[in-house]
């Protein structure tokens, strides 16, 4: 009958849906141990010619926000880009203030390496089992190579590995920040990895998620393809947000130089610049480094 058929097409609906739902959770109890690896001829068989602009047509109906460069054939229908990584590098961005650089990247260098990195993430006991990932590079550098370290110069931490955890970048900010200002020493990082002695996550604040980016990912075998047209209208429109940004940023500088011409504490004796006496304040990393450990 038909009500039997489709009971047992329901019933095989259900079954293979648990398989999916069991596959994704094996994925992600452990995505450090599911990196696909495909050689380049496995890309070969795809004809780049018959393809369409795919970035053409995409960026015509994405927002300002997402861009695409380019594209890159798929070996098979089970490439997953999140997990046929080879490295991801993320950058985090801030301003130099009063903080003490060296000591922030001789902490960073205790994080290269293979570790447990359970006391340096958001826990997901639902979901990850495995908390040991491999960070082959860690480093402090200015955004614009100028040579001024002044308190208000730019820089990035970079961070390169090949798997990270739910909030592993923001967590390793929020202490490095906490050694950049003196309330910790650069051997915090090597107690928090020593999960042994230290099997429970103290209490810390994230560092917040606007200065971070994923900067890139690697692949090994993929090709991507780019068209120049693309990649000339992105970077005019890339380059327009920036100017606009430089000029906003610039005003805002103006009016701050400003007024620490014009502010005074109690008269003309007594005067007192606020960037003389600026300390990293809760404004500048509310979210990162209100306690230590």
């Amino acid at each position: 009958p038909a009500s039997v058929t489709k009971a047992k097409k329901q019933k095989q609906n259900d079954q293979e849906g648990d398989q999916i739902s069991e596959t994704h959770s094996m994925i992600a109890d452990d995505e450090a141990t599911i990196i696909q690896d495909y050689k380049e001829s496995d890309f070969e068989r795809f004809d780049v010619e018959k393809e369409i602009n795919y970035a053409n047509v995409l960026n015509r109906c994405l927002p300002d926000d997402i861009m695409v460069l380019g594209w890159a054939a798929a070996p098979d229908c089970a490439f997953k880009a999140r997990f046929g990584t080879k490295s991801r590098t993320y950058r985090y961005f801030f301003v130099r203030r009063n903080l003490d650089i060296g000591k922030m990247e001789e902490a960073g260098k205790l994080l290269e390496g293979e570790h447990d990195f359970r006391n340096f993430c958001k826990i997901d006991v639902t979901n990850v089992k495995n908390f040991k990932r491999i960070i082959n590079r860690v480093s402090i550098r200015p955004c614009i190579d100028d040579n001024i370290s002044s308190s208000d110069q730019l820089l990035f931490l970079e961070v390169d590995g090949t798997a990270f955890l739910w909030h592993q970048i923001r967590c390793i900010v929020a202490v490095l920040f906490l050694v950049g200002r003196g309330l910790e020493e650069p051997k915090i990082v090597s107690d928090l990895l020593n999960v042994v002695e230290n099997p429970g996550k103290p209490v810390y604040k994230l560092a917040e998620e606007i200065p971070l980016m994923l900067n890139e990912s690697s692949y090994t075998g993929l090709k991507f393809y780019y068209d120049p047209r693309v990649i000339q209208v992105l970077y005019q429109k890339l380059e327009k947000r920036w100017k606009d940004l430089s000029i906003k940023a610039a005003m805002t500088k103006n009016v701050l130089d400003h007024l620490d011409n014009k502010i005074t504490v109690s008269g003309d004796d007594n005067y007192w610049k606020f960037s003389q006496h600026r300390t990293i304040t809760e404004c500048d990393y509310s979210d990162a480094c209100s306690n230590s450990f």
